[in-house]
């Protein structure tokens, strides 16, 4: 399974090191265990993730999509 966090900053072509603090993260090294999966990614840190790029003007927003009874309920 492709990493989301790697996916979007490869999409922006940033490295680690320019990514962590306009994402919003602490450290070079959160970014790192995030794209290696040490940690769960949640919805609220994607989130804030996504708010964070966007507040540095970068084109990001986040949908979800849930399929319960083959009925899609999408959240924009």
């Amino acid at each position: 399974m492709t990493n989301i966090i790697k996916e979007i900053r490869k999409e922006l072509n940033l490295k680690q090191v320019e990514f962590a603090p306009l994402a919003g993260f602490n450290t070079v090294q959160q970014v790192s265990q995030l794209e290696r999966n040490v940690y769960g990614l949640g919805l609220n840190r994607i989130s804030k993730m996504v708010r964070n790029l966007s507040a540095n003007g970068y084109q990001v927003s986040v949908d979800i999509s849930v399929t319960v009874n083959d009925k899609t309920i999408v959240k924009h």
